[in-house]
């Protein structure tokens, strides 16, 4: 029993220096956190007693703080005020552009029961190409290719200055697949008034061998002869709007009113003139963007750091552009309550600029930022073991 209670002593005496070093290591970890969290400026609970309950909450709180310490990743990149303004002033130009030269088509009535096409500058200069140096060239095509879907007036269905609207394979978008048919099957694919989708057949129309060979370059040579022409044809896919009918052929329904925009020039000459505000915005922003960027050589960079310089890159761009495009928008918006709520005013490629601007903010917006906020934080761990050193 002496020697087990002098070993036990031993025992003892040997737990006891082993418990007064670790509350050594406690007390020395104690201070160095406290440095730690005076050096990031984090407050935390003062310990009652070195015990492991006490040392996993401050470990609780220092996890919390750091985690609000460390830097997250904006999702867009920021913008100085020269970049708001340049962005802003692309904008008006745009609406400039697109109030004064862009204008609204516009049929006006003259004597004898003629026409003539008003209203934008520049869908009337293009206009012009038609009459000018292109005539010759177009007058050939629309001798040369023929084709049994050029139907013109068709009963409760098509006239002469609506049947490219109403005509599937006048379609500049989806035309390639019904005129191939068409011209196979010598028949019309069109919407009638009521909003129904027909083919008939051209029993009167003979294609020739050639042209059963070749229908693809049939359709192109028939849509660019007609693209000149009084009329024109519909921008891609308006043949859709046709369909909205709302039972009846009115003129207050989706297809009465697209109708009544394409019959006032709403064609693809005025899509071509609608797309210059556009242009001219993208044209400013890039230019901006160009000149005022510093050359920076990139090659002798990581990877990862030259694809997230070039992610910051295209995100600055698209936010700049969204901010154009939100101003040119909201002209065009000024300018179809002006106009009296004329459908022809509104820039469908302005809109459509917004819209695709619209969804890659949006998407940014979201997007996983580990990957970045990893990045981010890595560079300033870095920056701090210089400090160190």
């Amino acid at each position: 029993m002496k020697a087990d209670i002098t070993t036990t002593e031993s025992e003892l005496c040997n737990v006891q220096d082993s418990i007064n070093a670790q509350r050594q290591e406690l007390c020395d970890l104690a201070s160095r956190m406290q440095q730690f969290t005076d050096l990031i400026e984090i407050d935390i609970p003062m310990l009652g007693r070195f015990d492991i309950r006490g040392f996993v909450k401050l470990n609780d709180v220092l996890d919390s703080a750091l985690q609000e310490k460390a830097e997250k990743p904006a999702a867009l990149p920021k913008l100085s005020t020269v970049d708001i303004a340049i962005s802003s002033l692309a904008g008006i130009i745009a609406i400039v552009i697109d109030a004064f030269l862009v204008g609204t088509p516009e049929v006006v009535k003259i004597y004898k029961g003629g026409e003539r096409f008003d209203g934008s500058l520049l869908t009337a200069a293009i206009r012009k190409f038609g009459d000018g140096p292109l005539k010759g060239f177009t007058d050939r095509l629309s001798e040369v290719c023929k084709v049994p879907y050029d139907i013109s007036a068709i009963k409760d269905g098509m006239y002469p200055q609506n049947h490219r609207l109403r005509s599937l394979s006048h379609d500049p978008l989806l035309g390639l697949f019904f005129s191939v048919f068409d011209i196979i099957m010598n028949t019309t694919t069109f919407v009638d008034n009521a909003g129904y989708l027909r083919i008939v057949p051209n029993d009167g129309f003979s294609r020739s061998k050639i042209e059963m060979a070749f229908p693809v370059v049939y359709y192109l040579g028939h849509i660019i002869s007609d693209l000149f022409t009084a009329r024109g044809i519909p921008i891609p896919g308006f043949f859709l709007t046709q369909f909205f009918t709302g039972g009846d052929s009115s003129d207050s329904s989706i297809a009465g009113i697209a109708e009544e925009m394409y019959l006032d020039g709403y064609d693809m000459r005025h899509l071509a003139s609608m797309s210059m505000p556009v242009a001219a915005k993208n044209i400013i922003i890039d230019a901006y963007l160009k000149l005022s960027e510093p050359a920076m050589i990139t090659s002798h960079l990581p990877l990862w750091e030259r694809e997230k310089l070039e992610m910051d890159d295209a995100l600055k761009r698209e936010k700049m552009n969204f901010i154009a495009n939100s101003v040119a928008v909201s002209g065009n918006a000024v300018k179809f309550f002006t106009n009296f709520s004329n459908p022809a005013s509104l820039n469908a490629p302005e809109w459509l600029a917004f819209l695709r601007s619209s969804v890659v903010m949006a998407k940014a917006s979201v997007r996983d930022k580990s990957t970045e906020e990893v990045i981010c934080n890595r560079q300033h761990i870095n920056l701090a073991w210089e400090d160190f050193d």
